[in-house]
């Protein structure tokens, strides 16, 4: 399966559970509202997970290159 046919089956699923609720569309909308708001929290503290990462790299390289320097 290919990325958009994977994206446009998330979305069909997403639009199908949405629709299949009774709540009011106001409700719906902070519902999605919500879930968009967890998502973007997770993919912040992914890069904020790799940001990390990379500083402890780049600090284990300086300090193996001031070793062999040394």
């Amino acid at each position: 399966m290919s990325d958009n046919e994977m994206i446009l089956t998330l979305q069909n699923e997403v639009f199908a559970a949405v629709n299949a609720s009774k709540m009011p569309l106001a409700v719906k909308s902070l519902v999605l509202e919500n879930a968009l708001m967890k998502v973007n929290a997770a993919m912040q503290a992914e890069k904020e997970r790799q940001a990390a990462e990379a500083t402890e790299v780049t600090a284990e390289q300086a300090a193996e290159e001031g070793a062999d320097n040394g």
